[in-house]
């Protein structure tokens, strides 16, 4: 194995601590191992040992303060709750116009937080994102007048 510089090593730890790249991580312990199998306390191997003790530290926190597996401690595979989300921003605000509109038009608050699903969730799923999207702007949206609704519910999908 091609052994790689510090500074690349450096980034594997990065993404190994902050990141998630598996395939990166699996590079780093290859790495590591191979510093080992040549002796970590060589000379050459002083900045890999640091990188090690570090990485390991690492783990060994997550697993003991926060709980998480070891398979997500070392970065091998996500945390719960920390997977990368797409930015739902504009929806949320649409879902929760439709809502405010739905219920001054009459409409009751589940069928009001039906149509809005119905509208952004072609699959017919989607009213708990509506209900917390309402929750979340209900307090802005509700003192919004319709004309400035109507015209969120119709542009945000272009911004």
């Amino acid at each position: 194995m091609d052994r790689v510089s510090d500074s690349e090593l450096n980034g594997m730890l990065a993404a190994a601590k902050y990141g998630h790249d598996p395939e990166t991580v699996k590079r780093l312990m290859a790495q590591l191992l191979a510093c080992m199998d040549d002796g970590i306390e060589s000379d050459e191997n002083r900045f890999a040992l640091r990188v090690l003790l570090d990485y390991v530290q690492h783990a060994f926190r997550l697993i003991l303060e926060e709980g998480v597996s070891a398979n997500q401690a070392f970065g091998l595979a996500l945390q719960r709750g920390k997977h990368p989300r797409e930015d739902t921003t504009a929806r949320d605000i649409q879902a929760a116009s439709i809502v405010v509109l739905g219920m001054r038009s009459g409409k009751t608050w589940l069928d009001a937080v039906g149509d809005a699903a119905n509208q952004l969730f072609p699959d017919g799923k989607g009213e708990r994102a509506v209900h917390i999207a309402y929750s979340n702007y209900k307090d802005v949206l509700e003192n919004t007048p319709d004309s400035f609704l109507n015209d969120l519910t119709e542009h945000l999908d272009n911004l």
